[in-house]
């Protein structure tokens, strides 16, 4: 599993830092959570694809989750680890998506504490079962609603960014630019 793989490496001590990303939220469990938590090599880092924040929508996505699962994960995550950095993927104007299921969205990422997202357009994939969808949404409106998700990452970024200043953390750099 996992946690097995990473109970290993972290064990081994063979590498100075582990960083995860891109997990779905059925595959961060409280075991993982825990492991992050004691881990000095495992960086407070997960980036979790909410895609939509409304249960309609995701499941037209296909999504496994709901909305209350997703909200109570990242829940249990800061509770355990407060200064976790939590990045989401959010799919704005996915067919179909009312006003509604928008507000949802928006009424969700104002509940749950996560730390900057990563906003995508819905665009057809040709092959898909969302490219034969039909309902599609004007871009215009993607592009209002990409721009009220931007400028929520933005300030949620900022204010997490914050809570550091003033602190003193060991760093890996990765690269310069």
């Amino acid at each position: 599993s996992l946690e097995e793989l990473l109970e290993a490496l972290t064990s081994s001590r063979s590498m100075e830092r582990i960083r995860l990303s891109s997990l779905d939220p059925q595959e961060v469990s409280d075991r993982l959570i825990s492991l992050i938590a004691s881990s000095y090599i495992l960086c407070h880092h997960l980036h979790i694809p909410l895609q939509s924040g409304d249960n309609e929508i995701l499941r037209a996505m296909g999504r496994r989750y709901s909305t209350l699962e997703v909200e109570a994960l990242i829940m249990r995550i800061k509770e355990k680890i407060p200064d976790m950095a939590i990045g989401m993927d959010v799919i704005v104007g996915f067919p179909g998506e009312k006003e509604r299921h928008f507000k949802n969205t928006l009424s969700l990422l104002e509940r749950i504490p996560f730390t900057y997202l990563h906003v995508f357009p819905f665009s057809p994939r040709q092959g898909t079962y969302a490219a034969t969808l039909r309902d599609r949404i004007p871009s215009g409106i993607i592009k209002g609603r990409s721009e009220i998700l931007r400028r929520m990452s933005d300030a949620r970024k900022a204010s997490f960014y914050k809570e550091f200043v003033g602190r003193e953390l060991d760093v890996l750099v990765e690269s310069r630019k």
